[in-house]
Formats: structure tokens, C-alpha cells, sequence
């Protein structure tokens, strides 16, 4: 007896333990779900108030456009007829589309006609001054740069919440040009709100937004997250708010909804009735248990009491069971069983096995011979439902021995959910499969796929005694294209690319996005006898077809490097470190072309890896100076001014002509610092001589194409003249022309600024290249430096001599000095003297020096009174 009230005391406390449980996690599960389920009500009332606003804002719009688009107003934008206004902007106006202001302004975001209107008086207002200050600002014009087919939204004014609507005004066709804007504005006051209330049916409200805690997630940060903010104000009221964003997209307004929470009132009231019913449910079934226990204990019917346990398991397992006979038949089965095979359970007992698996009697009995010591056999079979559909299972089969008669226990498990799940982790290992060895882009293998293929041609050709072609193609001057124009651009043009490519490729040929804007093509056995040179001229044909994307039209070129195995490496990192070679030495050559691969090509990158190494380090250790050679006036023969040239001393190779590493750091971008260098240390020196009473010459610097095109150039430049105290017309720029062909209408700008600072600005090279005169008229220029190829033939060549002539005749037409490079011998010099060229410079007159052979040269020659004998 005593063990039955410990049971008892056992069986209440698990109830009131299991009840507790179940409380806390049906606040967490089941209340819940109420609080999701009002929070969404809450969201989708408070988007029908913002579908409320939003559609005010785009009748605003609307109606704004169809004044906007109108030929009267367009006429009267250009006319100012006053009889428009009298009998279109007049109070019926204002009243009858409930607007506040309603403005016309003209280009310039200035106020050609307009007038504001308050509805509550009825009568005209002078227009707000929150919108005067607004246009004062230009802010319309900056609206408009940025959306050119208009805007509408809210603007906060000091006179309240406006909304608005901006127009550009065209003709009724909507065709331009647009001759100013209309805006067309009304508040949101008191009566405009209870419109807005009666059209949603929602009590709203619009507030601004403030700067305590419950506004923090939208004041905080400058994007704010997240767009709703729901509270609960007390356990009756829940508060939605959304945040609406002005004109310009910043935090301007919150509209609001407050609501009784009746949906949580009635998730807790049910919460409540489940609770209740839990608790009886409990103790019925504790009392049940309670006296199914006693009965087992003190009733003689223990083992029928046992079967009809295991019977109440059966039916109600969530796996299958089947009890069937010696030969197959179905003897019994449960619910499960029944459900998962879509039949009744007197139906299913007229079955055996092999009607509803994919497994013959044979079979069976087969699987009974195996099952004989009595060991389960887990397997996958596909069983048939009623329709015949296929089901996958997992059985598990037992063989019961009660003499005479056998059974076989079959347990069956529904694995369709896991094959669903297995397949889809299957798909999904192929699509990353797919993604790690294919572009995404173009959709060609990627670089790793691309080298796997090729170890696997070159082994396929080492045991077939073949030959494999690598063709590295890269497009040649995409770099340019892609800062220009963009990566959506460049990504259009790399996806023509490689579908040209592919179209002329034979099946068996692999081609693979290499990288960037590289595709390497692979050839097995290559059909002609140059080992693919006749695939890369098919090619670089192919890119010769123009290319339309846009509103832009490509003329694409390309270089390809070839390489040959076994010719030119034996594994796949020699054929492309070859195929490289190539395609490097194709660029070099002018592009649009191909070459193979030589051995001597590898001598040429590695000494252009290492010289590129030393600029580097060039730079690190100080080994570049300048040395400067003097000007002259050829008529006089004095020094007017020096020009600064870079040297640089290697420490192993001596001195480095600039010819060789100078296009190298322009390749590499190094020409930027080396050439800010060389800028501050002419603008040093020139200080230093200044301080040492030297006379106040003109120094000359070099500027290269890239370094002119650097953002920062000009602030770089009138930096170093502020840090040195430099007067800007002691400093002489030289620009080739190609820098300012190049963007003719940002150099102008730049050069404008420059010499409006001051700063000589001179045409070095001049002669070579392009040429152009006419930008000699419309790019402030103040000297010219005609090239020495024109000086060094003057004696002996009639034409370098007319064109000299007519250089220096131009020069003066223009107002520009004329400098003369090259001066090498005395004939030269006569001859430039007797066309009347006014300065000069050479080794004839004066060699490049350093700094203290430069400074030794003016103590001994002052300015003015220096005269070789040369220019007598």
C-alpha cells in the first residue's frame, strides 16, 4: 500500500512538473504567436495609412505633371503673360485641388510667378519664407540635376510639414528643352490630416521625429534600421510608428497608428482555457495511469493488459508496422502504415508485400532464409502507394519463431523528406561545385578549372605523343574602359568577349576566364602547323567586329601570347608562365596581335620585373637626383631659366638612362610619387638659390601624362609652392601634347587654373604627335619647345628648316615663347638665331649639371652677363 501512495505522490508531482513546463513554453511558443500575429496586424494597418499617404503624394505628382505638361504654362514660361496667371492661379485654384502654394520658377530656380494660399482663411498668402530660403539655395535646380523626370515628397519648412511635387515644364507632349519648374505644395495641417484619417479609416497620426530613447533606432544613424518601430504603450494600447523620409531621403516624419491589442487579450484568454483544459486533461490522465497501474498490479488480467499497451504503441507509432505470415501476407498493420500507403487497414490486410514493394515473393521468402537466425536487416526499398506513386522507405525486418507458425515483423520508416533533403544537398553541391571552378560572369571555367584542364591535356598529349597550344588572350586596354565607363560596362563587354571566342573555337578546344580581363584557350593537337597561330588570328578577327552596349560603341583589340608544349615547358605552370611571356611581349610590340613564345622574351620580363623591383626601392633609398641645364636667350646669350631632369644612380648598374626606366614607372603608376619628388626637390633648390643670392630664375619640370591626370595635381602643386614660399611664376610646367589631347576639356580646366595662378605653362615635344594648332588657341600656353628632331637637321634638311621657321614664326604670331632642344653644334645655333628663335637649350650651350656644378656655373656667368663666345 505503501508503494501505491508513493506512485501516487510520483504520478502528481511529474503532472504538476510537466504542467509548469509546458506553462513556460506555451508563453514562449503560444502567446507568442498572438504577439507576432498582432504585430503583423499592426504592420499591414499601418501600410494601408502609408498606401493612403503614398497615393496623396502621386495625385500631388500627378497633378503637378499635367500643369507641368501643358502649352499654356510651357508658353507662359517664355512669354511671362500675366493673363495665364489671372485666369489659371486664382483662388478657385487653391480650393478646389486643396493646395498651398502653387510656383513657377525659372531656370535658374528663381520665382518667375507663383502665390500661396491659406485654406482655413480662405485667402492669399505672401509665399512661405522656409520656401523662399529653399530657392535662395538653388535647391530645386540640385533636385532636378538628380531627378531630371521630377520628384515628389515631403519637405519639413519652418511653417510646417509640406507636401510637394517638383515638375520640369515642357510642352503638352512632354518634349523639351524645359523652360523652369512647377511646385505644387500643400500642408500636412489639421483639416489635410483628417482627410487622410477618413480616406485610410485609420486613426494616424504624423510626428516629428524627437530625440528621446523611443526615436534612438531613427536619430541615431544616418540609415536608419529599422523602417517600423512597433511599442507596446501598456498591456491594452500598441503603438506602430514608420518613418517617412523627405525629399532628399533623410529621416523627416513618423506616421503613427495606435491600437487596442485585442488580438493579445485573446491569445492570453486562450492561453488561460489551454491551461485549464491542460491541467484537467493532466489529471484524468494521471488518474487513468494511476488506475491502469493498480489494475496491473493487483489484478490477475496483467498479460491482457500488456497486449493492449502494446497494441495503443502499434497504432500510434509514427513508424510503420507490418505483421505478416510465413509467405508475405499482411496479418496486421497500424495506423501509420495505413497513412503512409494511402490505404484502409481491411484493404491492406487482403495484401501481402510484395504487392506494395518493390521486392517479388520470391524475394521475400529469399530475405526469410537470411533473417533465419533471427538478426534485423535494415534496407532501402520503394514501396507503391494506392495511385501507384513510388514511396521511399527504410525497413528494418525481425522473424518471430512461435512454434509452429513463423511471422515477420516489418518496420517500415517514410524516407521521402530525407531523399528530398539529400537531393537538394546534392544539387546544391554541384551548384558550389560549379561556382569553385566556373566565372560566375561568363560562366567558363575559372582559373583553378582551367589549370586542372590543362595538366590534364598536357598528360593525355605526353602519353599520345602530342602537342598542346596555350593562347593567353588578354584585352588590350580594358583598364581604361572600365575606370571610364564603369564595371556594369566592362562586365557586358568581358560576356561578348567570351562568347566570341567560344564561336570560333572548335568543340574539343576548352576556353576558361583566366582572370581580369585574360581568357586562355586551350588547343589539344592543334590542326594547323604553327600550333595555333591561324585559331589566334580567327581570334583577334573576331574582336575586330565593333561593339554596341548601350549608347557606346567599342572598336575592342587584343593581344595573345602562344606557348607549346613540350616545346616550351613541361608542366602546366611553364606553359602559361610562357604563354604570358608571350602575350607581354604581343603588347609591347603595339597590341592587336600575337606572338609566340621564345626563350629570350623570359630574359626581357625578368629584367623588367627587376628593374621595376629597384624603381621601387629607388625611391625607398634616395637614389634619384636632379640635374639642371640652363636656358639661354639666344640673342643676348643670357641664362633666363633651367630645366630640372631626373637621373637616377643604381648602385650596381651605374647610371640608368631615363629612357628605360621612366615608361616603366609610367606603367607601373610610380611616376606619381617619382614625379611629386622630383617637384619638390626643383621647388627646394630653386628657394635654396634664391637664399644664396642667386638671380631669380624660372625653373622647368617635366609632368607626365599620368601624374597630370591625378585628382589631387593641382592641390599638390599649390601645396609645395605654399610650403617653400615659391612665387608660381618662377615655376615652369612641360606637358606634351598627348597629355592634353588625351581629355581635352579636363586639361583646359586645368591648365585654366594653373595659369591663372600664374604658373608657365610650356608645349614640351612640340611638333611630334598630334600636332593640333587649335589647341594652342584654347589652352593657355605661354611657350612652346620645339623638338630637337627639328634642330638637329637644320643645316641640311630644307624642310626640318621651314617647319623650324614656321614654329617659331607661329610662336611669335601667338604671343608664345619659342624654345629651341637639341642645340649641339655651332651651325645649328646660327641657323635658329637667323630665323629669330629667341631661346634655346643644348650641349652645345650648356650640359646638364648637379646641383653645386649648376651653382658654380651662375657665381661665374650671373644672369644677363653670360655670353659664350658661340652666341657672338
Amino acid at each position: 500500500m505503501r508503494c501505491r501512495w508513493k506512485c501516487l505522490l510520483g504520478l502528481g508531482l511529474a503532472i504538476i512538473a510537466l504542467n509548469g513546463i509546458l506553462l513556460l513554453l506555451s508563453r514562449q511558443v503560444f502567446l507568442d504567436s498572438f504577439i507576432r500575429l498582432e504585430r503583423r496586424q499592426a504592420r499591414e494597418t499601418l501600410q494601408r495609412g502609408v498606401g493612403v499617404y503614398r497615393g496623396h503624394l502621386a495625385f500631388l505628382k500627378r497633378l503637378a505633371g499635367d500643369w507641368a505638361q501643358w502649352d499654356d504654362a510651357y508658353d507662359f514660361m517664355q512669354s511671362r503673360d500675366r493673363r495665364f496667371l489671372l485666369s489659371n492661379v486664382v483662388d478657385s485654384t487653391f480650393t478646389s485641388l486643396n493646395l498651398n502654394v502653387l510656383v513657377f520658377l525659372d531656370e535658374k530656380g528663381k520665382i518667375v510667378a507663383g502665390k500661396a494660399f491659406d485654406l482655413n482663411k480662405q485667402s492669399e498668402v505672401p509665399i512661405y519664407a522656409g520656401l523662399q530660403q529653399l530657392f535662395r539655395d538653388g535647391w530645386s535646380q540640385r533636385v532636378l540635376r538628380i531627378h531630371a523626370q521630377g520628384v515628389h515628397g515631403l519637405v519639413s519648412l519652418p511653417e510646417g510639414s509640406l507636401l510637394m511635387a517638383l515638375q520640369p515644364v515642357l510642352t503638352g507632349e512632354g518634349k523639351g528643352p524645359p523652360r523652369g519648374t512647377l511646385l505644387m505644395g500643400r500642408f500636412l495641417d489639421p483639416a489635410e490630416l483628417g482627410r487622410l484619417r477618413a480616406k485610410a479609416n485609420l486613426p494616424f497620426e504624423f510626428t516629428r521625429l524627437e530625440s528621446g530613447p523611443e526615436w534612438m533606432p531613427w536619430t541615431k544613424t544616418a540609415n536608419p534600421r529599422p523602417q517600423i518601430l512597433l511599442r507596446a504603450v501598456d498591456s491594452h494600447r500598441l503603438r506602430s510608428r514608420i518613418l517617412l523620409r523627405d525629399i532628399w531621403g533623410q529621416p523627416a516624419q513618423a506616421l503613427g497608428v495606435t491600437l487596442p491589442r485585442e488580438i493579445y487579450a485573446r491569445g492570453r484568454q486562450a492561453m488561460v482555457y489551454f491551461h485549464l483544459g491542460l491541467l484537467l486533461f493532466s489529471i484524468a490522465a494521471g488518474s487513468c495511469i494511476w488506475l491502469i497501474w493498480v489494475r496491473l498490479v493487483s489484478s490477475e488480467q496483467k498479460q491482457r493488459d500488456s497486449e493492449s499497451l502494446f497494441r495503443h504503441v502499434f497504432q500510434n507509432s509514427v513508424d510503420a508496422f507490418f505483421l505478416c505470415d510465413a509467405n508475405g501476407r499482411f496479418l496486421d498493420a497500424n495506423q501509420q502504415a495505413c497513412r503512409v500507403l494511402g490505404r484502409s487497414r481491411p484493404d491492406l490486410l487482403e495484401l501481402g508485400w510484395a504487392d506494395v514493394a518493390d521486392t517479388s515473393l520470391e524475394d521475400a521468402r529469399g530475405a526469410a532464409n537470411v533473417l533465419s537466425a533471427a538478426r534485423f536487416l535494415p534496407c532501402e526499398v520503394t514501396m507503391r502507394g494506392r495511385r501507384g506513386q513510388g514511396i521511399p522507405a527504410e525497413i528494418s525486418v525481425s522473424r518471430v519463431a512461435l512454434l509452429p507458425q513463423s511471422y515477420f515483423f516489418v518496420l517500415a520508416r517514410d524516407i521521402s523528406e530525407r531523399r528530398a533533403s539529400e537531393n537538394m544537398l546534392r544539387e546544391q553541391k554541384l551548384k558550389l561545385d560549379f561556382l569553385a571552378y566556373h566565372d560566375v560572369l561568363t560562366g567558363l571555367p575559372n582559373r583553378l578549372k582551367a589549370l586542372e584542364l590543362l595538366q590534364g591535356a598536357i598528360a593525355r598529349a605526353r602519353n599520345r605523343n602530342t602537342t598542346v597550344a596555350a593562347l593567353l588572350f588578354d584585352i588590350d586596354r580594358f583598364k581604361n574602359i572600365n575606370e571610364s565607363l564603369g564595371h556594369v560596362v566592362g562586365d557586358q563587354i568581358l560576356m561578348e568577349v567570351a562568347r566570341r571566342i567560344q564561336g570560333v573555337l572548335r568543340g574539343s578546344d576548352v576556353v576558361a576566364r583566366f582572370g581580369g580581363d585574360e581568357f586562355l584557350v586551350l588547343l589539344e593537337n592543334p590542326a594547323d602547323g604553327e600550333g595555333g597561330r591561324a585559331v589566334a588570328q580567327k581570334l583577334l578577327e573576331a574582336m575586330a567586329c565593333p561593339l554596341q552596349i548601350g549608347r557606346h560603341r567599342f572598336y575592342l583589340t587584343g593581344s595573345v601570347g602562344i606557348s607549346l608544349f613540350p616545346q616550351h615547358g613541361g608542366d602546366a605552370q611553364a606553359i602559361l608562365k610562357a604563354a604570358d611571356n608571350a602575350m607581354f611581349h604581343a603588347k609591347a610590340q603595339g597590341r592587336n596581335t600575337c606572338r609566340f613564345f621564345m626563350p629570350s622574351l623570359q630574359v626581357d620580363v625578368e629584367a623588367r620585373l627587376n628593374l621595376e623591383t629597384d624603381l621601387h626601392r629607388a625611391l625607398e633609398q634616395q637614389q634619384f637626383h636632379l640635374t639642371y641645364q640652363p636656358q639661354f636667350n639666344l640673342q643676348t646669350g643670357s641664362v633666363i631659366g633651367l630645366e630640372a631632369l631626373l637621373r637616377w644612380r643604381h648602385p650596381t648598374r651605374g647610371l640608368v638612362p631615363p629612357d628605360e626606366f621612366i615608361p616603366l614607372a609610367e606603367d607601373t603608376g610610380l611616376i606619381v610619387p617619382i614625379g611629386e619628388w622630383v617637384l619638390r626637390e626643383a621647388c627646394r633648390q630653386m628657394v635654396a638659390w634664391h637664399r644664396g643670392g642667386f638671380p631669380r630664375l624660372r625653373m622647368a619640370v617635366n609632368i607626365s601624362a599620368r601624374q597630370f591626370r591625378q585628382s589631387g595635381f593641382i592641390d599638390m602643386v599649390f601645396r609645395l609652392l605654399r610650403h617653400y614660399g615659391l612665387e608660381p611664376g618662377l615655376l615652369e610646367l612641360e606637358i606634351t601634347e598627348r597629355v592634353v589631347i588625351q581629355s581635352a576639356e579636363h586639361a583646359r580646366n586645368m591648365l585654366t587654373i594653373l595659369r591663372q595662378a600664374g604658373i608657365c605653362l610650356a608645349v614640351d615635344d612640340f611638333g611630334l604627335g598630334y600636332s593640333s594648332l587649335s589647341y594652342l588657341r584654347t589652352f593657355p600656353f605661354s611657350k612652346l619647345k620645339m623638338d630637337q628632331a627639328f634642330s638637329r637637321n637644320l643645316a641640311d634638311d630644307a624642310c626640318d628648316r621651314a617647319i623650324a621657321e614656321a614654329i617659331v614664326s607661329m610662336g611669335r604670331t601667338l604671343g608664345m615663347e619659342v624654345v629651341a632642344e637639341g642645340i649641339e653644334n655651332a651651325l645649328q645655333l646660327d641657323t635658329l638665331r637667323s630665323l629669330g628663335c629667341p631661346s634655346g637649350q643644348g650641349f652645345h650651350l650648356a650640359q646638364p649639371m648637379t646641383a653645386a656644378e649648376t651653382a658654380a656655373f651662375l657665381r661665374g656667368h650671373p644672369q644677363g652677363e653670360f655670353c659664350p663666345e658661340e652666341l657672338l
